[in-house]
This record gives structure tokens, C-alpha cells and sequence, in this order.
């Protein structure tokens, strides 16, 4: 897709892994010990922010939930973390034009132009919470007021009744419920119904 690309994350770890990989093949290490990655733990509680943690608290975490817990290697000999590293170099060639933030939506929205195709991965409702505690009736409210100016598109599993599902996949979720259990969940893509589309131009 021609023009520019933006992404944003408001997590800074992620966003400080993603900005290295555009311009090196990372840090030197191609695995990342259960030693190592507690002392990245540590650095984390201490405020520090860099690459390798947002590397290691994400990829080389259990499900790839950040600081899930160290995700050991199975039996088999299989080096989980070097298959990390890999699958991370293997982003590169994706993200060397992108321009990468760390901003609350509602900030970013101010720095984006105007007409432009977004799509949103906000936190699921019922499943474990994130760091901070995200107020969907506040996004969902806002992404209306700005469907006259872009075209969005939002996932999640459940929307209000003037978004409608434009697509859907079912899939077995490693995200565990309030519940504590993991179970099948249809994930879906809602668009506001009310957006004027005219004012969108191509």
C-alpha cells in the first residue's frame, strides 16, 4: 500500500523494540536465558526502557504476554528464545518505512492527517487486563467523532450496536478470560455505521 504508514503502541517497551529492528539486527544476543530475561524484569521495575526488554518481556514470554513468564524451551531440543529472535528479524523488511509512536489514541489522532485508513487493536473486554484500566464507552464515543474524517476499523469481540462486523474469524484464544480459562472466541473487525463515506476520498 503506497503512502505513509504510521503505528503506535502505548506500550514503549514494544515501541523501543520495533524502532531497533529498523535499524539494526537487534542486540547481540540470539537467545535470551530465564536468568537473563529476570534481570530485564528487573531493569523494567526500575524504570529503564530499551529494546531488549520490550524483546524479551514480549517474544520471549509465555503466550507472548508481556512478562507473562519466561516461555522454556520444549523437550525436543527446540530453542524457544532463538526461534523469537528469528521471528522478530523476520519483521525488518515489514517495518523499514514505518513511523513509530508511543501514544495514547486520543494523542495520536492529532498528529494524524487527515483521510486516513486506520486500524485499531484496542484491549479485549473479559480478558486479562493491561497495565493500565481502558475505558471502551470513551473509545467507542470517540472513534465516532472521528468516522467523518477517516476510515476505521476497530477489532474487537463485541461492539455497540451502530458499529457493524465487516469481517470475522474464529479462533482459539491463548488470552486467558477473567475466568481463567482459555476457550474458542470469534474475533471480529466493526466499522461505525454511521461514518459518512463520501467524505473519505480514495
Amino acid at each position: 500500500m503506497d503512502g505513509t504508514r504510521i503505528a503506535s503502541d502505548i506500550c514503549s517497551y514494544l515501541i523501543a523494540f520495533y524502532k531497533e529492528l529498523q535499524q539494526s539486527n537487534l542486540f547481540p544476543l540470539k537467545t535470551l536465558s530465564e536468568e537473563r530475561y529476570n534481570e530485564l524484569k528487573q531493569l523494567y521495575k526500575n524504570g529503564i526502557c530499551n529494546a531488549e526488554i520490550g524483546f524479551g518481556l514480549y517474544f520471549c514470554s509465555f503466550a507472548g504476554k508481556f512478562k507473562g513468564g519466561y516461555a522454556r524451551s520444549p523437550k525436543d531440543g527446540y530453542d524457544f528464545s532463538k526461534g523469537a529472535y528469528n521471528s522478530a528479524l523476520r519483521l525488518k523488511p515489514g517495518i523499514k518505512d514505518v513511523q513509530f509512536y508511543s501514544l495514547d489514541y486520543r494523542e495520536l489522532f492529532k498528529i494524524l492527517p487527515q483521510r486516513c485508513l486506520i486500524y485499531c487493536d484496542i484491549p479485549y473486554i473479559n480478558t486479562t487486563e493491561y497495565r493500565f484500566k481502558f475505558d471502551h464507552e470513551s473509545y467507542w464515543k470517540f472513534i465516532r467523532e472521528q468516522s467523518n474524517n477517516h476510515d476505521i476499523y476497530t477489532s474487537s469481540y463485541i461492539a455497540p450496536e451502530d458499529f457493524s462486523c465487516v469481517w470475522q474469524i474464529e479462533r482459539k484464544t491463548c488470552l486467558n478470560t477473567k475466568s481463567g480459562g482459555k476457550e474458542d472466541r470469534t474475533e471480529k473487525l466493526f466499522k461505525f455505521k454511521g461514518k459518512l463515506d463520501e467524505q473519505i476520498v480514495a
